[in-house]
């Protein structure tokens, strides 16, 4: 083909596309007829095949090349005029109408010059499609995408505002980003199922690092400059639960524009996020003194705790370290302000303990409550673990526990249904003491005198919390005796009561009173009891305990019983402005007898007959006069006959008398009871020691200490220097030694 015909077949090439660049702009898609078109198909293969060669080059290939090339130069330059004046939407609607239209243009100059694909674009790696949309990238959008990215982050600005958005459009402006990293056409359909628009064609294959570069970056930034304004300018004046919920709905707002713009940068978004709302901003949100996570526990906000897990989960340190720290710092104020005043010992009264645990058991059910807010996630909850475990560390906590143990049994008793909803709750706090020993100590101490005082009628809620508290630190001595105790009294105490009244039916003994004894084993009430003391009893009641001895004898050899009359109780009838029943400390009851015979009697003379010790005289007394059953009149004392009182039975065995309280603040400093508790330890901790170096013959002086803790610490938690003390005096006491080569180790001496 001469330069005529090469003239003449590049001048068609150039009139058939501006035919097509025109038709476009006239909004007329149509290519040339078909006979045109494969007219010149044919010539350019033609003219491509008959190219002469220069090292290696076909000529033609090349000037081909050229031609196309510039063809698509040619259309840019209409681009450019198209876009000038335009602005905001219009701008954006011209733009996709623009690139459209180049993509259909060169889509068509593509498949004219299809034959240079075949070998010239070969050799060099490349094809038509790609180079069309390098052009493009390169010659048009790069020069005009800062005003692109203006209008397109306008629009998703106003939709992050609530303003209706084009979705149409935007998503227009997208799809040709995603067609420069796949360099092909992507389509743009509408899925009816799911009522939004799809990108089909995408795939992982793609190379992303244009739209990585040159639109995610620039979203990203857009997205970090609208929420920073927001967060300055608005959020942070707030409340922290406005800060927490309005991150919230930025999160999910974002993910829902992602997942209908640009679902290939949803992670991307949801970290770029995450780090700008929750990371860089928790701890001036949690730590607001006004409104943070510690204002929101104390005013039980629920959704916002709520809220406040839904949106620091996603960051999980935040959890483990800043908000267990706060419940932690949460739950010691609110015990603080139950107890007010460290050391605990102050509270000597009992219904000072009692209000004190219930809201300690109110601060266990709220902190559960919290811990379902945040899901149960492990380090909160050891978080609250701890916090319970640094306030009930002492023995005075492990002592007023059992306390209130008897409060609640004894309520329970007398069906207080409350009071049974809240035993769970202090089998829960029994868990965090460190003193289980003291705690067991009480205990059994307050169930014998719940069973002297016939409080216990039915031993089912008894056996229950012996057998939960089992189940929560294994089975101790202390709770052993506690069932022997309930065992015997059931068991027992019962059937010798009923044999002996049978007996004494068989003898025609009538004692004109009933009775009811309880006999428990000597180990197991040892620690229960009072010094035994000689009382002058009533004529009466001593015949039948000389009887019962007897009996008891006669009906179990070997085995000797001893009576303890003052820890027992008695019920009597008080005549007065009417009739009343008195429930009384045995040892009080000869006080009353006396006054059958006397309307009024001398202190000294009641003291000489009852053989009482004046101290405990005088608290009998002081709670009669108190209540004015007795009337004192210089030092003598009469029955008052026009008493009254709302309460047809009174139990003046509970009533403590008038100067108790003084007594007990003058000696607020001298607990006679942790001497006790100090001396049980030591053996304690004297047998566990012993048991371990006999097994072991010879042990280092800090394994040995470190085993004795393990094996003692679910009764009580020593410290170091009670062991050191210990080994100490069982060295000198000959137990244990040293070895001569190294004093480190310890050898046991049988």
């Amino acid at each position: 083909m001469n330069s005529i015909q090469k003239d003449d077949l590049f001048s068609k090439i150039s009139c058939a596309s501006k035919t097509i660049f025109d038709n476009l702009q006239l909004k007329d898609s149509r290519g040339l007829l078909n006979r045109d078109y494969i007219d010149l198909y044919n010539n350019i293969a033609s003219f491509a095949e008959k190219g002469p060669r220069k090292h290696g080059e076909n000529l033609h290939e090349k000037a081909l090349f050229e031609l196309f090339s510039s063809q698509l130069s040619f259309f840019f330059e209409g681009l450019f005029k198209k876009l000038e004046n335009k602005n905001g939407i219009a701008y954006l609607e011209e733009f996709v109408e623009c690139s459209s239209n180049y993509s259909f243009y060169a889509g068509w100059l593509v498949r004219l010059f299809k034959y240079l694909d075949q070998y010239y674009m070969k050799k060099m790696q490349m094809d038509l499609t790609r180079v069309s949309f390098q052009n493009f990238k390169s010659t048009f959008l790069n020069n005009i995408q800062y005003e692109v990215f203006t209008e397109v982050f306008t629009l998703l600005d106003n939709e992050r505002e609530g303003f209706e958005a084009n979705k149409t459009l935007i998503l227009r402006v997208i799809q040709f980003y995603f067609m420069m990293c796949y360099d092909k056409n992507i389509k743009l359909d509408y899925d009816k199922d799911t009522n939004q628009f799809q990108f089909t064609g995408i795939n992982e294959k793609g190379d992303f690092d244009f739209y990585r570069v040159q639109f995610e970056a620039k979203l990203l930034d857009n997205i970090k400059g609208y929420y920073l304004k927001k967060i300055n300018t608005k959020w942070l004046t707030e409340t922290s639960s406005d800060f927490i919920s309005q991150s919230l709905e930025a999160l999910k707002r974002e993910e829902n524009m992602a997942i209908t713009y640009y679902q290939i940068s949803k992670d991307k978004i949801r970290e770029h996020l995450k780090k700008l709302l929750i990371e860089d901003h928790y701890v001036i949100v949690l730590d607001n003194p006004k409104s943070g996570l510690k204002e929101m526990l104390m005013n039980n906000s629920d959704i916002a705790i709520e809220n406040c897990y839904k949106l620091y989960s996603l960051v999980e340190f935040i959890l483990k370290d800043k908000i267990s720290e706060i419940v932690k710092n949460y739950i010691d104020t609110k015990a603080l302000k139950i107890v007010p005043s460290i050391p605990v010992q102050n509270l000597k009264n009992i219904k000072d303990i009692e209000t004190c645990f219930k809201q300690f058991i109110d601060l266990k059910k709220n902190c559960e409550h919290v811990l379902v807010k945040f899901n149960n996630f492990l380090e909160i909850e050891k978080a609250i673990d701890n916090a319970f475990y640094s306030f009930f560390a002492n023995d005075f906590s492990a002592r007023y526990l059992a306390m209130y143990f008897d409060v609640v049994l004894r309520e329970l008793q007398h069906t207080k249904a409350d009071q049974e909803s809240n035993l769970p709750f202090l089998i829960k706090l029994f868990k965090y003491l460190s003193s289980r020993d003291e705690f067991f100590e009480t205990y059994k101490k307050k169930l014998i005198t719940r069973i002297l005082d016939e409080i216990v009628q039915s031993f089912d809620y008894e056996k229950d919390c012996l057998s939960k508290l089992k189940k929560e630190c294994g089975v101790l001595s202390t709770i052993m005796n506690c069932e022997c105790i309930l065992k015997d009294t059931e068991g027992i105490s019962k059937s010798q009561t009923t044999n002996f009244q049978n007996h004494l039916v068989q003898k025609n003994y009538d004692p004109k009173f009933t009775f009811n004894f309880k006999i428990l084993e000597k180990s197991s009430y040892s620690s229960g009891t009072k010094k035994l003391m000689n009382y002058e009893m009533i004529p009466e009641l001593q015949s039948v305990i000389t009887m019962f001895q007897q009996y008891y004898k006669e009906m179990n050899q070997n085995r000797l019983i001893e009576f303890i009359f003052q820890d027992g109780i008695s019920e009597i009838d008080f005549n007065a402005s009417k009739k009343y029943k008195l429930i009384v400390q045995n040892d009080a009851l000869p006080i009353f007898m006396m006054f059958n015979s006397k309307e009024s009697l001398e202190k000294s003379e009641i003291l000489l007959k009852t053989g009482m010790p004046e101290k405990i005289l005088d608290d009998r007394l002081n709670v009669c006069e108190n209540l004015q059953i007795f009337l004192k009149e210089n030092d003598a004392y009469k029955v008052n006959k026009s008493f009254k009182h709302q309460r047809a039975k009174l139990e003046l065995n509970r009533m403590k008398p008038k100067n108790e309280g003084k007594e007990e603040e003058q000696k607020k400093n001298v607990d006679p009871e942790m001497d006790e508790v100090k001396i049980r330890r030591q053996n304690i901790l004297d047998a566990t020691l012993v048991r371990i170096m006999k097994f072991r013959i010879t042990m280092s002086f800090h394994d040995l200490m470190a085993d004795c803790t393990k094996l003692v610490q679910n009764v009580f938690k020593p410290d170091v220097k009670m062991i050191r003390g210990r080994i100490e005096s069982l060295m000198e006491r000959g137990y244990m030694g040293r070895e001569a080569n190294d004093n480190t180790i310890l050898k046991y001496i049988s």
